[in-house]
């Protein structure tokens, strides 16, 4: 074997970029995943779902770059046979449509399944529509192995089969959540695929050589595979704990010392388990096959020193009070969904009608965005603003407003009065008010009046809309009331009105003067080791990155109030994200287990700088792969192979360089070795390349200038490479695709 050479990088950082570019990349997939429903024995789209499809894939171009897998399904009324008919139907019609958007025919994949694959059991219409689909999955071509999709009910198992190698996949029911450990409810779309062949290594992007504890290692695989979860929002879904995947994997080969191994996507390498197998009885064996979340970051505490806190000499006093008010803080948020939390909201009087919080999940000053429309909308405490339609005058509408609920006691001063309304603009009345069906009932309501003028202006909110009318006090026969009686009902609505928000703000902003307590308090309270817990995992994470604006992940007191009077910008409050979203499943840590009376210098003193999060990720396997067909048990989902290690003894290394047909020199960033004796890749980005001289070997080169060039194994079995340190290739051009399907049959004519 020929001594192993060292060279520098003698490509420039543009090499880098271009790789990144144009080379093959592990990617989770899909790109969009929606649903196309059609009503009861339609196999045609609506104009609304044309244009709905059109928009799901607006942002996808150019679309020849993308492949389509479209699924039909039918509800259970009538025969398998008409109904397999109905769903293919259904998929070609979303097929052509798809080709009208520009997407090439023979990259749409159509098919139908019936009523086979049902995303409910429920036989009531709401049920049988939800069934009545086309499921549209749109993924990259190029570069990319194609992938199997299966549309599952979260709440049933599945038992599925991927057609390519017959491999079977079991799921169980309730299997999985997401990121922030919500159990998934209602559709999951489940992606699996596999790489079987050194066709699907080069388009996957996944490393087969690196170095392991210093050495150069390559794999001989046995198979891999990929396997995810995703939501109908494409939001990629975990396991959830005490859940696992069964699979039962056709094997490429059978190979003694066979592995198991997971891609870890962070550090783009595999992780094995092969030091942590813990046996246990049958023939099953239980393997880590990595962690996520190793490292998290550093929380390095520093003792307050700015103005905020040398105003009160007795900082200790501080932190008791905003320890003091945790409990409330959170118990207070128990009732809302995770954004949001009374104590913590930043919206002033005037904001209710305007600003970036308030005007679609406000109804008047109340936080409403945890309800439904229909619930918020039947409380008179959120819409208490009545609207009574006493007649029609000409265009315009004679009304009486009056409050349901007492919330708005400014309107005491119109109590009785009556309107003419009027819309501003072209529209008609009909036009902007809310459909009358519905109830004419708002949320809030403003009153304006022009300057030395009968005439106002009144603004109504409904569902997250202001509606603007122009308005007179006029009864229906057109009577008005005198120029006095308006001027003095108008002041009183404007004085009650100001006191009422100079009321709402003083609350309001003695609430806000002890935020910046509370981020101080928490950080001293949050945990100095983190377990397997994904909801603590995701809170520390927002921790570390609520800071990570102060350019370095080192969390500090605050310098300075995150908010002012004029406009606060929770979103740059040190501890707002962790606060909102996190801080519940951080409710015994926060409040619990410390008294008032504790030293909180002796916590400060005590605090650790750095916080870690390993959580492994197991799985069993059968105890040797002895079968063609083992059962692979999986605790995460991810990437995953079943390989033998294989280390550089026999291989020569020499320094390769290449030119193309017409003798000018090829600057690459990557060559890519196949030997045909092994189920593998070598991939080298460095000018020095590993070749075993004994086996049928193809080169795959990818230049920087965007090409790619190849030297097959027919031509490389006439060179003489025997004792060489370096030799200058000639390659021929190749198709840039990154098709499996196209480098499979080059490899097969190689």
């Amino acid at each position: 074997m020929l001594k192993k050479l060292r060279y520098p990088r003698l490509f420039p950082i543009l090499c880098l970029l271009l790789s990144l570019l144009v080379g093959p990349a592990l990617s989770a997939q899909p790109l969009s995943i929606f649903s196309v429903h059609f009503e009861t024995d339609e196999d045609t789209l609506s104009q609304e779902a044309r244009l709905s499809v059109a928009e799901k894939l607006q942002n996808l171009l150019p679309v020849q770059d993308y492949r389509a897998q479209l699924i039909g399904h039918t509800d259970r009324r009538g025969s398998l046979e008409y109904n397999q008919a109905l769903s293919e139907r259904r998929a070609a019609s979303v097929r052509s449509r798809l080709e009208e958007l520009g997407f090439s025919p023979d990259r749409i994949q159509a098919t139908g399944r019936a009523y086979l694959d049902p995303l409910t059991e429920g036989q009531d219409e709401e049920a049988l529509a939800r069934n009545r689909r086309v499921d549209v999955i749109v993924e990259k071509v190029n570069w990319n192995v194609e992938s199997a999709y299966f549309s599952l009910d979260s709440r049933q198992p599945a038992q599925l089969e991927y057609q390519r190698s017959g491999t079977k996949i079991s799921i169980p029911a309730e299997a999985f959540q997401d990121r922030y450990g919500k159990a998934a409810k209602g559709d999951i779309i489940l992606m699996y695929r596999e790489f079987r062949d050194p066709a699907d290594f080069i388009a996957s992007g996944l490393p087969m050589n690196f170095n392991r504890q210093g050495q150069d290692v390559y794999f001989n695989s046995t198979g891999m595979f990929e396997i995810r979860a995703f939501d109908r929002a494409g939001n990629e879904l975990e396991l959830r704990k005490g859940k696992a995947a069964d699979i039962d994997f056709a094997q490429t080969q059978v190979l003694e010392q066979t592995q198991f191994w997971r891609f870890d996507e962070r550090l783009q390498s595999w992780d094995n388990g092969d030091a942590l197998i813990e046996y246990e009885e049958g023939e099953m064996k239980r393997v880590q096959t990595g962690t996520e979340n190793r490292y998290l970051g550093n929380l390095e505490l520093h003792w307050p020193d700015s103005w905020r806190w040398s105003r009160n000499t007795d900082t200790i006093s501080q932190l008791l009070e905003a320890y003091a008010r945790l409990p409330q803080l959170l118990e207070s948020a128990k009732n809302y969904d995770y954004q949001y939390v009374p104590e913590l909201d930043p919206n002033r009087f005037k904001q209710r009608f305007g600003g970036a919080f308030v005007r679609q999940d406000y109804a008047g000053t109340r936080y409403v965005g945890h309800l439904a429309f229909e619930e918020a909308y039947n409380n008179p405490k959120y819409y208490n603003i009545e609207l009574e339609t006493l007649g029609r005058s000409g265009k315009k509408v004679i009304a009486r407003l009056r409050d349901l609920s007492g919330e708005n006691p400014e309107l005491a001063a119109f109590e009785g009065a009556t309107w003419a309304l009027s819309p501003g603009g072209k529209k008609s009345l009909d036009e902007i008010l809310p459909d009358a069906s519905a109830g004419l009932r708002f949320c809030d309501i403003k009153i304006s009046r022009k300057k030395r003028s009968r005439q106002y202006a009144i603004i109504l909110k409904y569902k997250g809309s202001l509606i603007r009318l122009d308005a007179r006090l006029e009864d229906i026969n057109g009577e008005r009331p005198s120029d006095e009686a308006t001027a003095e009902a108008y002041i009183q609505y404007t004085r009650t009105l100001r006191q009422r928000q100079q009321d709402f703000d003083r609350e309001r902003e003695e609430t806000l003067a002890g935020l910046n307590l509370f981020w101080p308090c928490v950080k001293l309270l949050l945990p100095k080791a983190i377990g397997p817990d994904p909801f603590q995992i995701a809170g520390i994470q927002a921790a570390i990155d609520c800071n990570a604006k102060r350019g370095d992940n080192t969390l500090e007191w605050p310098g300075q109030p995150a908010y002012n009077v004029r406009g606060i910008l929770l979103n740059d409050m040190p501890g707002y994200s962790f606060i909102t979203r996190h801080a519940r499943f951080f409710r015994d840590d926060l409040v619990g287990g410390l008294s008032l009376a504790d030293d909180w210098r002796q916590l400060i003193s005590g605090y650790e700088a750095s916080v870690n999060g390993d959580v492994p990720v197991y799985s069993e396997v059968y105890r040797l792969f002895e079968q063609p067909r083992p059962r692979l048990r999986l605790t995460g989902l991810g990437t995953f192979n079943l390989d033998v290690l294989k280390y550089f003894k026999e291989e020569e290394q020499l320094l390769a360089r290449f030119k193309d047909e017409n003798g000018q020199p090829i600057r690459h960033y990557r060559v890519d070795v196949v030997n045909h004796n092994l189920n593998g890749l070598l991939t080298f980005k460095e000018p020095s390349i590993y070749l075993d001289l004994q086996a049928p070997t193809t080169l795959i080169v990818y230049g920087e200038d965007g090409k790619f060039y190849w030297v097959s194994s027919k031509d490389m079995s006439q060179l003489s490479l025997k004792g060489k340190t370096s030799f200058t290739f000639t390659a021929a051009g190749l198709d840039p695709s990154g098709r499996p399907e196209v480098l499979r049959k080059l490899l097969s004519d190689s």
